[in-house]
């Protein structure tokens, strides 16, 4: 009967028609991606329902991707979607494309794209381009910010990293700072700043703020208010960097430097601001645009004056004997110095994604800490009960009272009796009830302001069940193990686990997903805001008993270096609050130092350990946040420090730290709530910039 609901469904809505196009050919890695759904009807009456997108990679179903309830009217319509990060062996993806409406499901046909395959690497600039073509004004601009502009010269058959430049109109630029995620670089210039709007420019800036990297020109006039209030924004000063000029321009209020390019840190996020437009013959290729395009990318400081003197980063760092590159040992559980016997980095460096290695130790940290197996020797006693009553006891009793015939009634009734016994005994010691615990990392600003919020979030579950949850700008996506080659396992145990997304992301939507019995799944929601007000800084003025006063604005980079004793004492306020439980760590350059630590319900504080062990008894393994500061230098990570924020499995977007500039610390302090933490981490620069 199902089959014919679909047939005549299909009859009715024949004239019903979609495809996926996606905005680039190349998305970016490990990032969302987006897609136009194009559907055209040509009935003469609207449609109400739902498109249903299933992704799959020719091997197995990735996710289904479920609109909000949409009317489809007469004619030909666009739907702009942003379609979840997927990592994939297959590079062509395969989407299954179906309508429901009120009377059924109708089948639109399966349809194609190409994605990164997880052995590639690939960047995206996004261009806010008025006449959306290639080879429109200031596009060979937005073609110099490329990252591949400084890879050397080498026998590979093919480049190991490209970025593409995506051509938008100001128009289509999101509204929203998530909106950005699947982009590295934005780049906006001329009638392309002019042409935003205020919500846009926002939108923009508060990408920034949380680690995405914009490069403005705003050459051509025609300015209003708001753009001038965006471009004082990114440059971060207490007194306006720039001022409107009478005919719509726009000027410094000091001069940048003699290049004319201001560059900027912004939150987490960089700036480079041109208020004059660059030469495409002659100023491309200069020492001081190498410098511009390095601080957008945020080079390692060890590969600075190679990227901006030659132009060209450096594959093996231990050949310059004037740099001090060393890597991150991750076996040695900390940031030590290289020994000298080989090269810090290989000669063709691997440009590809990289897991989390501390994925393992934050899966144990994320289980719930109550659940305990039943005891093998209570099975045993449980199994022998059970022989002895449906045997001996059995037999005899139902012989002494000659009524063997009830076996067929005593037998399955012991048997049903032992289930339940385990079934109870099993909830007893490994819970009944659902368990999710989270790890929150909150980034905070240079005014202490919450930047980005990154929640890794634990579902322990005591029955097989969809798990729910809503989210509003934000990110959802799985956290997975170095093992895994791929997001999901669909199919495990026999079970459908692939999630499904209803709704729009990342404005508002829901992930539903199939949870397996005692078995723990791991996922990341990365927002821009905190989801839970609970997570924000505590506020000054607190007592003991409640969150205590961090007094972040307290700490100066003086404090940070070179022994940071007086860091404990100003942030936590020792006197006043001797009953601080939690952990505070400083990575600077090469060594982790953990200042303090304290379990909850414990006597025990551990102060100032140097090197890369935290001592006993901490609240969580150092390897986990040491990891996601600071990546192991090695691939990409051994050219930058950092990334735009992308939401990705691997939480290579939650890298802060530059080992190898001296001018840079980083503050992490870990403070448990129940059975969840909050890590707050703030950056810190020697420079004054």
């Amino acid at each position: 009967m199902s089959q014919c609901l679909l047939t005549s469904n299909a009859e009715a809505a024949s004239g019903l028609t979609a495809k996926i196009q996606p905005l680039t050919l190349r998305p970016r890695s490990d990032a969302p991606m987006m897609v136009d759904l194009v559907a055209a009807w040509d009935g003469k009456q609207p449609l109400e329902g739902q498109m249903r997108l299933e992704l799959s990679d020719g091997h197995m179903r990735l996710y289904d991707y479920r609109t909000s309830d949409i009317v489809i009217a007469p004619g030909k319509q666009t739907m702009r979607l942003m379609l979840p990060a997927v990592t994939t062996t297959n590079q062509q993806l395969g989407v299954d494309i179906r309508f429901v409406g009120k009377n059924g499901v109708v089948d639109l046909g399966r349809d194609s794209f190409v994605v990164i395959s997880p052995t590639e690497r690939s960047f995206l600039i996004c261009m806010s381009d008025p006449w959306s073509r290639p080879d429109s004004p200031c596009a060979d601009i937005a073609r110099s910010l490329r990252f591949e502009r400084f890879e050397p010269p080498n026998d590979a058959p093919v480049r190991s990293v490209l970025t593409p430049v995506q051509h938008l109109p100001p128009e289509d630029l999101p509204p929203s700072a998530m909106g950005y995620a699947p982009y590295d670089i934005m780049f906006v210039a001329e009638e392309g700043f002019s042409l935003l709007k205020e919500k846009q420019l926002d939108a923009i800036a508060r990408w920034v703020e949380a680690g995405g990297s914009v490069c403005a020109i705003p050459a051509g006039g025609g300015l209003k208010p708001h753009h001038i209030d965006f471009l004082n924004k990114l440059a971060g000063q207490l007194s306006p960097a720039f001022v409107a000029t009478s005919d719509g321009g726009v000027q410094p209020v000091e001069k940048l430097s003699s290049t004319g390019i201001g560059m900027y840190r912004c939150g987490l996020g960089r700036a480079v601001i041109a208020p004059r437009m660059p030469d495409a013959d002659k100023d491309l290729d200069t020492p001081a645009w190498r410098a511009a395009v390095a601080h957008l990318w945020r080079v390692r400081a060890a590969q600075q004056k190679s990227v901006v003197d030659k132009g060209v980063w450096l594959t093996d760092q231990q050949k310059d004997a004037s740099n001090d590159y060393r890597y991150l040992n991750p076996r040695a559980g900390g940031l030590r110095p290289g020994s000298g016997s080989g090269p810090a980095a290989p000669p063709a460096i691997v440009m590809r994604p990289r897991p989390l290695n501390a994925a393992v130790e934050l899966s144990s940290s994320l289980s719930p800490k109550a659940v305990r197996l039943m005891p093998f020797w209570l099975l045993v006693v449980i199994l022998v009960a059970f022989l002895i009553a449906i045997g001996p006891v059995d037999y005899f009793v139902l012989g002494f009272l000659k009524r063997r015939k009830l076996t067929w009634v005593t037998f399955p009734a012991m048997a049903v009796a032992a289930t339940v016994v385990i079934m109870q005994l099993s909830e007893h010691y490994m819970g009944g009830i659902d368990y999710r615990t989270r790890l929150t990392i909150v980034d905070l600003g240079q005014d202490n302001t919450v930047l980005r919020e990154t929640c890794c979030e634990g579902v322990f579950t005591a029955r097989q069940k969809i798990v729910s949850t809503e989210l509003h700008n934000a990110l959802f996506g799985p956290l997975t193990d170095p093992y895994r080659t791929a997001y999901y396992r669909p199919g495990m145990r026999g079970l459908d686990n692939t999630p499904v997304f209803t709704g729009r992301i990342p404005g508002g939507f829901v992930v539903s997903q199939r949870a397996e019995q005692w078995a723990l799944r791991c996922n990341r929601i990365t927002s821009l805001a905190p989801t839970d007000k609970s997570t924000a800084p505590p506020a000054p003025g607190s007592t003991v008993g409640k969150p205590l006063a961090l007094n972040w604005s307290s700490i100066t980079w003086s404090d940070l270096t070179p022994r940071a004793r007086s860091v404990r004492s100003k942030l936590i306020g020792e006197k006043e609050f001797p009953g601080f439980v939690g952990s505070i760590f400083v990575l600077n350059r090469y060594d982790m130092r953990s200042l303090y630590s304290r379990l909850p319900d414990s006597n025990r504080t551990y102060h100032d350990s140097e090197g890369p062990v935290e001592p006993p008894g901490g609240i969580l393994p150092g390897g986990i946040l040491r990891e996601m500061s600071v990546r192991p230098q090695v691939g990409l990570f051994s050219i930058v420090s950092q990334i735009s924020p992308n939401g990705a499995a691997n939480a290579e977007d939650l890298s802060l730290l530059d080992p190898t500039d001296a001018n840079q610390a980083l503050l992490v302090v870990i403070v448990p709530k129940g059975d969840d933490f909050i890590a707050y981490r703030r950056l810190y620069y020697g420079d004054g910039k």
